[in-house]
């Protein structure tokens, strides 16, 4: 039994060339629609990179503000040895002023989150990607030493009323102070240091100053005058 292929009407040339038009169409429709991804994607990808360094930029003015407040900070630690070993030993305090307060404003990093949950992040160039998720890591990090040293100053704070402390109240407060000490410690060797602020210049991110609302002002200067 023999099979007769049927054959095109116009021939075998024509076909071929009718084939290769609808190849060319599909490939040219794949490469438009890659193209106008392509597209979408840039825009997406600047305007995420936009929104990160708002974000960081706000986030590099708190850590500044941190900086700028760490002499004041170790001033008053010493300090606080001092009345220690002043009340240790039964002699006046002799304060000449409250505590004050270190300031910790909040850290943000909604935008790093969303933008990294929606993929968005991904469309980036791998140096560039890397870039902020070495930057944000620091930032995290000095998010989270900041919150153990809010919460030190925060049972610090008990100072103020140190004419009704007890024995035990003392021993407490002794043990934040020490906390307090240790984990500023470890904050000025690191955010001092030019490592984050070259990380963000690499990425033409630079800190917006923080503007402290007037009660948090007053607490730092407080802090910032001797106490002893």
């Amino acid at each position: 039994m023999h099979f007769h292929l049927p054959k095109p009407l116009h021939g075998w040339r024509d076909f071929a060339g009718e084939v290769g038009i609808i190849v060319i169409g599909v490939l040219i429709a794949l490469a438009g629609e890659q193209a106008v991804e392509w597209v979408h994607w840039r825009f997406v990808v600047a305007d995420t990179r936009q929104a990160l360094d708002r974000e960081l930029a706000d986030d590099l003015g708190v850590l500044q503000s941190r900086i700028t407040q760490g002499p004041c900070i170790s001033r008053r630690l010493s300090e606080l040895t001092t009345v220690f070993r002043r009340h240790s030993n039964g002699l006046p305090l002799a304060l000449k002023g409250p505590l004050g307060q270190p300031q910790f404003p909040h850290i943000e990093s909604s935008v790093w989150e969303t933008v990294v949950a929606d993929g968005a992040t991904s469309h980036m160039q791998l140096d560039v990607r890397l870039r902020y998720s070495r930057l944000y890591a620091a930032i995290f990090w000095f998010r989270e030493k900041t919150d153990e040293e809010s919460e030190a100053w925060s049972h610090l704070s008990q100072f103020d009323d140190y004419e009704v402390m007890t024995d035990q109240d003392w021993s407490a407060l002794h043990q934040w102070k020490a906390r307090a000490q240790s984990v500023a410690a470890k904050v000025d060797a690191n955010v001092s240091q030019a490592g984050i602020h070259v990380m963000a210049s690499a990425l033409g991110v630079q800190p917006q100053a923080f503007q402290f609302k007037r009660a948090s002002l007053a607490a730092r200067n407080a802090l910032c005058r001797p106490m002893i």
